[in-house]
């Protein structure tokens, strides 16, 4: 994609880190599946620490907080309709 060639970036690692973002999220109230984040969050660690940049690394924890947000806000509305 045009948007992300300008800072040499692939929509996978967008991608990758929104999904792992989301499951993450998964530890939250409705579905309590905590060990389901844990091994989110230690892949998120992992491909921090092995990105090929500092660019690509924060772009991954970027998404991460995304799709955690994005899941996590779903969680939000449960808790408001008990």
């Amino acid at each position: 994609m045009a948007l992300f060639s300008k800072w040499d970036l692939d929509v996978d690692v967008v991608a990758v880190g929104s999904g792992l973002g989301g499951m993450a999220a998964a530890a939250f109230a409705p579905i309590h599946l905590v060990p389901v984040a844990i091994v989110a969050l230690s892949l998120l660690s992992g491909l921090v620490i092995e990105a090929s940049s500092p660019r690509k690394s924060f772009v991954l924890g970027w998404a991460f907080g995304f799709g955690h947000f994005a899941i996590g806000l779903q969680w939000l509305a449960e808790s408001f309709s008990v």
